[in-house]
């Protein structure tokens, strides 16, 4: 069985990961708290550069500024280094 197969999110209509209101993403993020795949469904959004809807508990705007920490770790100590490192 495929992470997307047993992900929380397929028991809910997929409008609620896409609707931009604050009430909504709020919804969208608890029902990701609870899902036991929400790193995979992460590491396939920002495998992918997803830009919209609530993937593996995080907004667009979310993943976009964790792929920037990362490059920076990646580029001041030419290896990946865990968000919250000292450097």
């Amino acid at each position: 069985m495929s992470w997307e197969e047993r992900a929380r999110c397929g028991q809910y209509d997929p409008e609620i990961f896409f609707d931009p209101t604050p009430r909504a993403e709020r919804k969208a993020k608890a029902i990701c708290a609870q899902c036991p795949v929400r790193l995979d469904c992460l590491a396939c959004a920002l495998s992918v550069r997803a830009e919209f809807g609530v993937w593996g508990g995080l907004n667009g705007k979310e993943r976009s500024s964790l792929l920037r920490r990362s490059r920076r770790s990646i580029g001041t100590q030419g290896t990946l280094q865990p968000i919250g490192a000292t450097l």
